[in-house]
């Protein structure tokens, strides 16, 4: 967002030729480390207040990735994002920089363990897609939905969730424990109805997306290859899953997919109850019947 407002001296056509002389004889790599220097100079630049590559100081280079490691971010994108800085440096003032010191090792560049992506790479990635995908991202991962259960998300006050007595029963009393917000009904695997929440902040931009009259859309994923009532104006869950791969990518060079957020959010829901005083298993158990799974055992995989 940043890049029409730069001025790029030192990283015109003829000096991303010279890139190419240091090593970009790949197109998509000076792509990318021009995106890299993009995204890290436009961070510069709003903590700075300048507006020219050849203003970023050695001092101001350091400062932003020592941000990037308090920040959390992965090594994959610290590492990135040095490189564009030390051979901007180059190109402009004739000598790279040496941050070697401050990027952190390689153990560390994938996000958390299993598919769970961290934090700041979440935060990224939504400010970096279009916003209303952007929503569904933050829909998503707070709901912990899967990706076709954005298709049929309704408001649970007008579509009460079709639960079973039995499985009614088994629902524990405490699995919103902790959270305040807005319920709201999903379908998933096997036509299971269930209740998530969503916080009042999210749920007001969630809703101004909400239809008028609803429209017919259909999953193309495995078993969920169903036809739903839509209630909000959003792509499909497949495209918007295809959209947050690929900025992923973009970013980190890397994704976890879509289904990573639900990851991520298990992990952190199982924390919350922890730290409110439940057990192991009390957590594990509403959580897991938060996400649709019955099982307890069947959530152990997000906990990797």
């Amino acid at each position: 967002m940043f890049l029409k407002h730069m001025d790029l001296r030192g990283w015109s056509n003829i000096d991303q030729k010279r890139a190419g002389v240091n090593g970009y004889k790949a197109e998509v790599t000076l792509n990318r480390r021009t995106a890299e220097l993009g995204r890290a100079a436009g961070r510069i630049f709003e903590r700075e207040g300048i507006f020219r590559i050849k203003d970023i100081t050695v001092e101001m280079a350091r400062a932003e990735i020592k941000a990037l490691n308090l920040s959390g971010y992965s090594s994959g994108t610290i590492s990135g994002y040095s490189k564009a800085l030390s051979d901007a440096h180059q190109i402009v003032h004739g000598t790279p920089v040496d941050f070697g010191s401050l990027v952190p090792s390689r153990s560390s560049d994938a996000p958390t363990d299993g598919r769970a992506y961290l934090q700041p790479h979440i935060k990224e990635i939504i400010a970096n897609q279009p916003p209303v995908y952007g929503l569904m991202t933050e829909v998503v991962y707070e709901g912990a939905l899967r990706v076709s259960e954005i298709n049929n998300l309704r408001p649970a006050a007008e579509f009460p969730a079709q639960i079973s007595e039995q499985r009614l029963s088994q629902l524990v009393d405490y699995r919103f424990s902790g959270r305040e917000g807005v319920y709201y009904t999903v379908t998933g695997k096997g036509g299971l109805d269930r209740t998530i929440i969503l916080g009042e902040e999210l749920s007001e931009r969630l809703e101004a997306f909400r239809l008028d009259e609803t429209r017919m859309i259909k999953s193309e994923r495995g078993e969920d290859g169903r036809s739903f009532e839509q209630h909000y104006d959003f792509p499909s869950g497949e495209e918007w899953a295809k959209n947050f791969s690929v900025t992923s990518k973009d970013l980190f060079s890397w994704s976890r997919g879509a289904h990573g957020l639900r990851h991520s959010r298990v992990q952190e829901l199982v924390k919350s109850f922890q730290e409110q005083g439940f057990t192991w298993d009390q957590s594990r158990l509403a959580v897991s019947q938060e996400i649709g799974h019955f099982r307890v055992s069947e959530i152990n995989t997000y906990l990797r």
